[in-house]
């Protein structure tokens, strides 16, 4: 089965991401100014954001006691139009397991037509917190960007983000975010951190799977890794990372490897102490 909320957030041309470009959320929508990414990271709640004739993603909160199985989809993002799209909802889910072979997505609202003039949604966003177990089985979350027509990198939306966090994270507002476009290249960015109201010191921050990243305000996260097709943009931010330097696309290799994911890698400031033992001689 299906539990489909598309289309039934903010009406048309309505809500704090509505613009003259594509509806924006978690992430930006095609040619929309900035500025534009709203709600919360690790607590969404928001409804998402309209376009010039069709209204965004809607919102889904559960809290489960027990297993939660998804065979079917759950579906907070937008609705394909032939014009400019709207930005996916938003979608909480606490449970204590999570199997399956459904899918959940809040993503960003795709263009049915094939003209240059469309653009497409920014995806929404999701949090999963699983209290008895750390994987959700085959279960595929979505909050990639809309794709327009063409596929031009210029018309498609940026990735919403995903926040999961499980019992083998340290505790509350330690798990991950993820940023993910699932492989849908973009020109347009995922405003990072969207407010400053909203404590993310302790999430790993993950951008994967040629998503872009506009860092908004100076942030402090716990870690952070980038794919070697993705890309942070800082401009004039700086981001303390607490942790020790290391490569950020993940790979094994000692020292910190290819800093061309970043704009200015001098302005990822790494806060984090070595380990090991430490021995005083008098």
């Amino acid at each position: 089965g299906t539990v489909d909320v598309r289309a039934s957030g903010y009406p048309q041309q309505t809500g704090p991401g509505s613009s003259t470009g594509g509806g924006s959320h978690g992430g930006l929508g095609a040619e929309a100014p900035t500025n534009k990414c709203y709600g919360s990271i690790l607590n969404p709640i928001q409804l998402g954001s309209s376009a010039t004739y069709i209204s965004g993603g809607g919102a889904v909160h559960l809290d489960i006691t027990g297993n939660t199985v998804v065979n079917g989809n759950i579906l907070a993002g937008c609705l394909p139009i032939d014009n400019f799209d709207a930005s996916g909802g938003s979608l909480y889910l606490r449970t204590g397991t999570l199997s399956g072979t459904g899918m959940l997505s809040v993503a960003g609202g795709p263009v049915s037509g094939a003209s240059f003039s469309e653009r497409g949604g920014g995806g929404g966003r999701m949090a999963i917190r699983l209290t008895g177990a750390a994987s959700w089985g085959n279960v595929r979350l979505l909050a990639h960007g809309g794709v327009a027509g063409p596929g031009n990198p210029t018309t498609n939306g940026a990735a919403g983000t995903i926040y999961v966090e499980t019992p083998a994270d340290f505790g509350p507002g330690f798990g991950r975010v993820t940023i993910d476009n699932q492989g849908v290249f973009t020109n347009t960015v995922t405003e990072f951190p969207p407010t400053t109201n909203e404590v993310l010191e302790g999430v790993c921050l993950v951008i994967t799977n040629k998503a872009r990243v506009g860092m908004k305000y100076n942030t402090t996260i716990r870690d952070l890794y980038i794919a070697t097709n993705s890309f942070l943009a800082l401009g004039s931010r700086l981001l303390y990372v607490d942790s020790i330097e290391h490569p950020l696309d993940g790979s094994a290799r000692r020292g910190r490897g290819a800093t061309n994911l970043v704009d200015h890698y001098s302005q990822v400031i790494w806060i984090g102490q070595p380990g090991g033992s430490v021995f005083f001689i008098r």
